[in-house]
């Protein structure tokens, strides 16, 4: 949905700005993998307007802080300026980042159903179902995410622009942030000029994407089995055997227990975290 300042940006800066649709490739290419519902043209200008009012907004702030704690003065003011800079330039880069963020994410999205959202096409194809309908009823079927959003993007060129189910199927091939569909795809595309049948090769592609997702999660298996034998060995045994080690130590030694305070509230949670953390990175993320 276009906002009112993603409007008012693109009416003060939309025409000079497509001039530098070359120069803003990558970020081209990352906004149509988002399925972002807006051009190029009104995200880099809403871009510059947000980074325009961000260092504004910073630099009132840092003068406002600096004149309730402390003093105006030349240095603190230019200070304040840097600051505001900072945001700016923060915020363009954010901005500019953002598509390939929601890029990867979707990608993500759409490997994980890929192999079940192929069953079901070659489901559809074994039911003679032609090809255009089978992309369809796929665009229609919410459970496969992202998948389905791909797939009404095929279903866009051929009803809304008349476009023929090849060229579809390669537009979309072309921008997918999904290496596997784009792959996918362009199988479609030359079993289908070159006279094969589909069904039989939806059914060899879904078994091969089926095959890699289970050596995916046996190897996530092998990891996670990994990571609880680190955990164990080094935040459960080791402090363990350290906590009675020191205990018999202080106890001879009358020392303070300084060093167990140091093992329970700050040794045993940190492990605790970093095994977190570590999981959360190797699981496999939809």
């Amino acid at each position: 949905m276009v906002n009112a300042l993603q409007t008012f940006a693109y009416g003060i800066l939309g025409d000079q700005l497509k001039s530098h649709r070359e120069k803003y490739y990558g970020l081209r290419q990352d906004l149509l993998k988002t399925r972002m519902e807006t051009t190029f043209e009104m995200y880099l200008a809403t871009t510059l307007v947000c980074a325009v009012l961000a260092g504004a907004l910073g630099t009132i702030i840092a003068i406002i802080i600096v004149h309730v704690f402390g003093s105006l003065n030349v240095i603190t003011v230019s200070l304040s300026i840097l600051i505001g800079i900072g945001f700016c330039m923060l915020t363009y880069l954010g901005f500019l980042v953002y598509p390939s963020l929601v890029a990867a994410r979707r990608k993500r999205r759409i490997d994980a159903v890929l192999p079940y959202a192929i069953n079901y096409i070659a489901a559809m194809a074994g039911a003679k179902v032609i090809p255009a309908d089978v992309f369809r009823s796929l665009a229609k079927a919410d459970i496969y995410g992202d998948v389905a959003v791909e797939a009404r993007y095929i279903v866009r060129d051929i009803d809304l622009f008349g476009r023929d189910l090849n060229t579809a199927v390669k537009n979309v091939a072309a921008t997918t942030p999904s290496m596997r569909l784009q792959e996918f795809l362009y199988g479609v595309i030359t079993t289908s000029t070159s006279g094969g049948e589909l069904e039989p090769y939806f059914r060899i592609k879904a078994e091969v994407y089926a095959n890699e997702n289970r050596l995916a999660q046996k190897e996530f298996i092998e990891t996670l089995g990994l990571i609880g034998e680190m955990y164990v060995a080094a935040f459960v045994a080791g402090p363990l055997l350290l906590t009675i080690m020191l205990s018999v130590m202080l106890m001879l030694s009358g020392g303070a227990p300084r060093p167990l305070y140091l093992i329970t509230y700050f040794l045993i949670p940190l492990g605790g975290a970093v095994t977190i953390l570590a999981t959360k990175m190797t699981t496999p993320r939809a």
